[in-house]
C-alpha cells in the first residue's frame, strides 16, 4: 500500500509540474484545444516541417515556430503525466479497495 501511495504522490507531483510548465509557456492557451497525443504530435510535425524551411533559424518567424514546438512538447508532457496519474490513481484505488474488502 505504501508503494502505491508513493507512486500516486510522484504521479501527482509530475502532473502539477507539467501543468506549471504549460501555464508558464502558453499563457494565451494557443494549443489548449489539442486533446490527444495524436493531435499534439501532428502539430509538432507541422511546426517542425515549417521551421526546417527557414534558412535563418534565428529569424522572428523561425523563433516563433521554435516557441510553438516548445509549448507543444509541454502539452505532450502534461497529457502523458495526466494519463500516468489517472492510471496510477486507478491502481491505487483498486489496491485500497481490495485491502479494505479483505479486512
Amino acid at each position: 500500500m505504501t508503494e502505491a501511495q508513493s507512486n500516486l504522490s510522484v504521479a501527482k507531483s509530475n502532473l502539477d509540474n507539467s501543468n506549471n510548465a504549460v501555464n508558464a509557456l502558453d499563457k494565451e492557451g494557443k494549443f489548449a484545444n489539442l486533446e490527444s497525443l495524436g493531435d499534439i504530435y501532428s502539430q509538432i510535425t507541422k511546426s517542425e516541417s515549417a521551421l526546417s524551411k527557414f534558412k535563418n533559424q534565428n529569424s522572428p518567424r523561425a523563433k516563433g515556430y521554435k516557441n510553438d514546438i516548445e509549448r507543444l512538447h509541454a502539452y505532450r508532457n502534461r497529457l502523458e503525466a495526466q494519463n500516468k496519474y489517472e492510471y496510477v490513481e486507478a491502481k491505487y484505488k483498486s489496491i485500497k479497495y481490495t485491502t479494505t474488502e479483505q479486512n
